[in-house]
């Protein structure tokens, strides 16, 4: 089971940073922030877009929101899947391209989270989430979908967190 558990003091940045860059690994919101400035970008754009989305988590708060008892999760590939978790229910919000999409799971009642990447049996990757009432999320990312985290992406986490707030 992959945790995405990562220690400031461990030397092989370059694999981590690798496998950011490539996409489908899995760390806590604080983990990615703090690895930021170790990942290799294709150019400078993407580093401020990536910037620019840790500033807009928390200018509006999510950070703060998320309970600090228990994992969140963002998994950093071909789409973007934001995975706040609080003690009774869990968000789900998928960002692909020009499209958003979030699930709220209701009465969790979290006491552990195990989170995965693995490949289906067809091959393509998965992300499987699987919590102690024994539910399991997978989510399934497309194959070379291109994530920019432009403009459109404040809108998309301001949307999110109007929605958080009536679903609550």
């Amino acid at each position: 089971m992959k945790q995405g558990k990562y220690d400031s003091r461990r030397e092989n940045l370059p694999f981590c940073r690798n496998k950011i860059e490539k996409g489908g690994n899995i760390m806590n919101y604080n983990e990615l922030k703090d690895l930021q400035d170790h990942i290799v970008f294709e150019n400078e754009i993407k580093k401020y877009q990536l910037q620019y989305f840790f500033e807009t988590i928390e200018r509006l708060g999510l950070d703060k929101s998320i309970s600090s008892l228990y994992p969140k999760g963002l998994y950093y590939g071909d789409e973007i899947n934001l995975i706040l978790f609080y003690v009774d229910k869990i968000v789900i919000a998928n960002v692909s391209n020009d499209s958003m999409s979030f699930e709220t799971i209701k009465n969790c009642h979290i006491s552990s989270v195990e989170m995965e990447v693995k490949r289906s049996g067809d091959g393509k990757r998965k992300l499987s989430i699987s919590f102690d009432n024994h539910k399991e999320i997978v989510l399934i990312p497309k194959e070379d979908t291109v994530i920019s985290f432009g403009e459109k992406f404040f809108e998309i986490i301001e949307n999110i967190y109007k929605n958080l707030n009536n679903a609550s």
